[in-house]
Formats: structure tokens, C-alpha cells, sequence
């Protein structure tokens, strides 16, 4: 008898910490799926975690996945905290998100997947939340022109803006213009997003362009880093 082999090697069983798992294909659990090991009832899970990896009745990897996204949220907010991430230069930032974020958000993945950890979902918005952080904008940002910035300078018009060589306000006067272009600052309508009807209410032209600022005639043409700094006055 099974229930007879831990007793045969003086093991203890503590059937209330006991638990079972059936993989199924999303179906319910039938009548005839009951444990009891001496009596007690051992309860089934729908999820379990095992050694970091999170498994579940369908044995896919969504479930991993979402646990190691959560885990990449709190491991953020506590660098946030912790290290004062806006105050780090962009070096010391991809140590850490190469030290203790990548590393926790990538846990087990191979598990359920061969393919590179640049490509998975979870970790894409993680790194994005991560970077965003680090520039100290709002999590509603676009991530494209976030990532993009961190990972090469980016030209706008005539200039060219190197998010990583900025520091404090500066970086995020320059993430938040490379996010919004501060289109909701100087349109005559307030509104976030550029539509055929906005105009400048610094030069009175249309400015259906996001990146209107840049190229505002009203606006003193001086050094793109010193332009942010003196808009942060202004700034929400």
C-alpha cells in the first residue's frame, strides 16, 4: 500500500500541508478526483509555485510569466526607494537592471520557452517601467520613445538629445519632451495629443505636430538641454 511507504522509511507526512495538482485542459475537477492519505482529505491547488517556478492545471506559461511581471513591478519600486534611481547615472541604472531586475523577471523562463529574453512580453514592459522610473516621468509615457531614447540618441529636427548624459531635472524635462513634446503646454486647447484643429499659442500657427516646440519661431533658440531646463519651471 502507498499510504504504508513513508511509515516504512520513518517519514512524517503533514497531511495539512499536503497538496495535489491535476493538469488538465481548463476543465473541472470530476467527483472522482479525491485524495486522502489516513483519512484527511488532500486539497487540490489550481497554481503552484515550485522552486520559483510557477506552475499551473494547464501547464502553460502564462501564470509564470505574470508572476515574474509582478515580481519585476515590486523589485523596481523597491530600487525606486531604496537606491534613488533618479538620482543614478545611466550606467549604474543598466548594472542594476542587469544585476537584480533581469535576473528576477527571467527565473524559470526557460521552462516554458527557448526564445531570447529580449523578446518575452513580460520582460519588454518591465524594462520599460523600469526606464521610465529611472527618468522619473509617469508610467502613462510612451514606452517607444522612452526605450528609444535610453538606447541611442535621438534627433529631433536639428538636434540631437542624449537622455543618457543628463542628470535631475534635465533628464526629465528631455524624456518627458521626447514622450509629449509638451504639446499640452503652448497648444491654445490643452489637450495631450496634436489634432488637425490645434494651434500655438506662442506663434499662432498650427501645431499638429507633437514636436511643435522644437521648432516654434516664438520659442529663444538656445542649446536643447538648457531650453528643457528653463520649461521645468512650467512643467505638471
Amino acid at each position: 500500500d502507498k499510504q504504508n511507504i513513508p511509515d516504512s522509511n520513518n517519514l512524517n507526512v503533514n497531511t495539512p500541508k499536503t497538496k495535489a495538482m491535476k493538469f488538465r485542459r481548463g476543465a473541472h475537477l470530476a467527483r472522482s478526483d479525491q485524495l486522502h492519505y489516513k483519512g484527511p482529505k488532500i486539497e487540490f491547488l489550481n497554481t503552484f509555485n515550485y522552486l520559483g517556478v510557477t506552475l499551473t492545471t494547464k501547464n502553460v506559461s502564462s501564470g509564470h510569466f505574470k508572476e515574474k511581471y509582478k515580481k519585476g513591478i515590486d523589485c523596481c519600486m523597491m530600487l525606486s526607494t531604496k537606491v534613488k534611481l533618479t538620482c543614478t547615472n545611466a550606467t549604474t541604472a543598466r548594472k542594476l537592471w542587469a544585476a537584480i531586475i533581469l535576473p528576477a523577471i527571467t527565473y524559470g523562463c526557460s521552462v516554458f520557452t527557448s526564445d531570447p529574453v529580449e523578446e518575452l512580453d513580460h520582460v519588454a514592459k518591465v524594462r520599460a517601467f523600469y526606464w521610465k522610473l529611472w527618468c522619473g516621468v509617469s508610467k502613462c509615457s510612451s514606452s517607444t520613445a522612452i526605450l528609444s531614447a535610453v538606447d541611442r540618441a535621438t534627433t529631433c529636427g536639428c538636434n540631437e538629445i542624449n537622455i543618457n548624459n543628463l542628470t535631475g531635472h534635465r533628464r526629465r524635462a528631455a524624456a518627458l519632451f521626447l514622450s509629449n513634446g509638451f504639446h499640452h503646454k503652448f497648444c491654445t486647447s490643452k489637450c495631450w495629443r496634436p489634432t488637425p484643429d490645434c494651434v500655438c499659442s506662442l506663434c499662432a500657427k498650427q501645431c499638429t505636430d507633437k514636436r511643435h516646440f522644437n521648432r516654434c519661431c516664438k520659442v529663444p533658440r538656445l542649446d536643447c538641454e538648457i531650453r528643457y531646463a528653463l520649461y521645468l519651471n512650467d512643467l505638471p
